[in-house]
């Protein structure tokens, strides 16, 4: 990051699909940030996520899905928002 400051434009549940598994969480919204999404400790407890370094991938409810954690090393797109409510100004 370039170290100014974020706008924060909000909050929205949204549904999102990990490799196919769809999922909902609660996510802020940022204007101009460099990533689409990130997904925090709390997102990843409820999914009983489960990262690998050693094998650059992270597995989901209990291995039931697997993806690889390096964008460029996917042949397919493995994670997209499906839905989205949107919530109030933060």
């Amino acid at each position: 990051m370039d170290g100014k400051p974020l706008h924060v434009a909000g909050k929205a549940e949204i549904e999102i699909s990990i490799a196919g598994y769809v999922c909902e969480g609660e996510f802020v919204v940022v204007n101009n940030f460099a990533h689409k999404i990130i997904l925090g400790l709390e997102a990843l407890k409820d999914l009983n996520a489960v990262v690998d370094l050693n094998n650059s991938s992270l597995s989901v409810t209990n291995n039931l899905v697997t993806v690889p954690l390096i964008q460029r090393f996917a042949s397919r797109n493995i994670l997209r928002t499906v839905a989205s409510k949107n919530k109030t100004n933060v």
